[in-house]
C-alpha cells in the first residue's frame, strides 16, 4: 500500500487519522475561524449563518449543542426542540420560564448514573439551578428532599418567631441598651 495522500494538496499526510495534511488542516481551521468572526460581527449564527437568537447561535443550532452535551450527538436537537415546545419553555420541576443559553438545562429524570437511558422520554428541560441541586436523584427523591428542606425551614421560622416574641417582652421599655454589659 502506497503513502497516504492528503485529499486536496496531494502531499503525504503526517497522521493517517486525518484526511488532510497538517498545513491543509491549519488552513481549513483558519478559514472557519474567519467565517465565524464574520458571522458573529453580522449578528448571524456562528455555525449556520441564520439570525443568532441565543448568544452566537440560532435556536436550531443551540438545540443541537444542547443535544450534543446531554446525549452525545447533535442529531437529537430536533427532539429536544419538540420537548421544549411540549413543556412550553418552562422548567419541569418549578414551572419557571426557561431562557435558552441563560438558565435552561436538560435533565435525565432517572439519572444516567443510575441506569437512566439517553432517550427523549427520560429527559426534561429544567432550570440549571434545579438540575445542579437534583444531581443524581430521581424525581421522587428530589421532591422528598425539597419537602424536607421546606419543613425544616418552616420549623426554623417558627422557632425564630418564638424567640423574637420573648425578646420583645424582656427588653427595657426606655433608655439605651448596653450591649457591652459593663454598666
Amino acid at each position: 500500500m502506497g503513502p497516504a495522500l492528503a485529499c486536496r494538496c496531494g502531499r503525504e499526510r503526517e497522521d493517517v487519522r486525518y484526511s488532510q495534511c497538517e498545513s491543509c488542516r491549519v488552513a481549513a481551521r483558519d478559514r472557519m475561524r474567519d467565517l465565524s468572526r464574520r458571522r458573529r460581527a453580522s449578528g448571524a449564527c456562528t455555525r449556520c449563518s441564520e439570525p443568532a437568537e441565543v448568544g452566537q447561535l440560532c435556536r436550531r443550532c443551540w438545540f443541537g449543542v444542547a443535544a450534543k452535551t446531554a446525549l452525545g450527538h447533535r442529531a437529537f436537537g430536533p427532539q429536544l426542540a419538540r420537548l421544549w415546545l411540549a413543556q412550553g419553555g418552562r422548567c419541569a420541576y418549578t414551572g419557571r420560564r426557561l431562557v435558552p443559553g441563560v438558565n435552561a438545562s436538560v435533565d435525565h429524570r432517572v439519572p444516567s448514573s443510575r441506569g437512566g437511558a439517553d432517550a427523549i422520554d427520560n429527559l426534561v428541560w429544567c432550570c440549571e439551578q434545579v438540575n445542579r441541586a437534583k444531581t443524581d436523584m430521581t424525581p421522587a427523591e428530589f421532591r422528598a428532599l425539597c419537602a424536607e428542606v421546606l419543613a425544616h425551614h418552616a420549623s426554623q421560622n417558627a422557632c425564630a418567631n418564638d424567640v423574637s416574641e420573648e425578646n420583645e417582652t424582656t427588653l427595657p421599655a426606655d433608655g439605651p441598651i448596653n450591649i457591652r454589659g459593663n454598666g
